[in-house]
């Protein structure tokens, strides 16, 4: 059964969100667009940012998508790639 919406005299709890970056993790979203386009909590204080971050209440469905880890209460760690700026170039001595 559905939560009620909560009315604007309760106290909700809320915690910020974070969408899962990987792209593996999304098989169905199309190559370009972002996955917060497509999940979106029903009672939402805010819908996805371009960071992929979102204040949701902290309730059954916040929970599930955690658990699922669509979402995480942690950003993402900025993955770098090795190599790819070292400056260090292969030369070949013939």
């Amino acid at each position: 059964m559905p939560m009620p919406r909560p009315r604007s005299s309760e106290a909700v709890s809320t915690v910020t969100v974070h969408i899962n970056p990987d792209p593996a993790h999304w098989p169905h979203v199309p190559k370009g667009d972002s996955p917060g386009k497509y999940l979106r909590h029903p009672f939402a204080i805010t819908q996805f940012d371009r960071e992929g971050k979102a204040v949701w209440p902290n309730d059954q469905f916040t929970h599930r998508r955690v658990r699922d880890r669509d979402v995480t209460l942690k950003p993402p760690a900025k993955t770098h790639t090795a190599g790819a700026s070292s400056g260090h170039h292969a030369s070949s001595k013939a």
